[in-house]
C-alpha cells in the first residue's frame, strides 16, 4: 500500500502478487485474497489497465469476504467497465503543460550531464579545476588549518594522548578513542 500511495504502481502490483503467492502457499483463501484483488484492481485502474482491473475484480468477487470489500470490488468493477475517463479541455491542457515541463526538465538534465562529462574528459576525469566544482558555481572551500590541540578539542583528528593515571580525574569526560572527521565547511564559518 505504501508503494501505491507513492504512485509506484508497478512496485505495488509486484507486492500484491507476492502477497497472493504467499497466501496461496499457506492455503489462505477468502477475505484476505479478496482484499489483495481489490487493491490490485484499484492500482490497475489508476494505471489505465481496465481489462486487468476487471479481471482482478472478478477474481476478488469469487472469494468470500466482508460486505465492505465486496462493495469496493463491485465499485471498482463498475468503474472499470465504464471505460477510460474522458478528459475535459482544461484537464487536457494541464496534462499537456505537465508533459512539456517534464520534457524541458529532462532536456536540461541531459545538457547539464553533458557539460559535466565534457569537463571530466577535458580534465582527465577531474571535474574540479581552478578551485571550482563542475557543479555550476560551487566553490570548493579551502583547507581548514588549526593547531592539533584545537582540532582535538573540537573532536577532530586523532584522539589526544591519554593522561597518565595519576592525572586522571573522575569528573573528566571519557577519553575519545575514535578519529573525528572534518565537515565540508568550517564549523564557525
Amino acid at each position: 500500500n505504501k508503494a501505491f500511495q507513492e504512485k509506484k504502481y508497478e512496485s505495488a502490483l509486484e507486492a500484491y502478487k507476492r502477497g497472493r503467492e504467499t497466501w496461496q502457499k499457506a492455503d489462505v483463501r477468502g477475505h484476505h485474497v479478496a482484499v489483495l484483488c481489490s487493491n490490485e484492481a484499484l492500482c490497475r485502474r489508476q494505471m489505465g489497465d481496465l481489462s486487468g482491473a476487471i479481471k482482478a475484480c472478478e477474481e476478488g468477487l469469487s472469494h468470500y469476504t466482508t460486505p465492505e470489500i465486496r462493495k469496493k470490488l463491485e465499485t471498482h468493477l463498475a468503474e472499470a467497465k465504464k471505460g477510460p475517463k474522458e478528459l475535459s479541455p482544461e484537464e487536457l491542457k494541464k496534462r499537456e503543460e505537465k508533459v512539456q515541463q517534464l520534457k524541458e526538465k529532462k532536456k536540461q538534465q541531459k545538457e547539464q550531464w553533458k557539460e559535466v562529462t565534457e569537463k571530466a574528459v577535458v580534465n582527465d576525469g577531474n571535474i574540479y579545476q581552478d578551485g571550482k566544482s563542475g557543479q555550476k558555481d560551487y566553490v570548493v572551500p579551502g583547507p581548514f588549518i588549526c593547531p592539533m590541540q584545537e582540532a582535538q578539542a573540537m573532536g577532530l583528528g586523532p584522539p589526544p594522548e591519554p593522561k597518565p593515571w595519576w592525572e586522571v580525574d573522575s569528573d573528566d569526560e571519557p577519553q575519545r578513542t575514535t578519529i573525528g572527521y572534518l565537515p565540508a565547511h568550517h564549523p564557525n564559518a
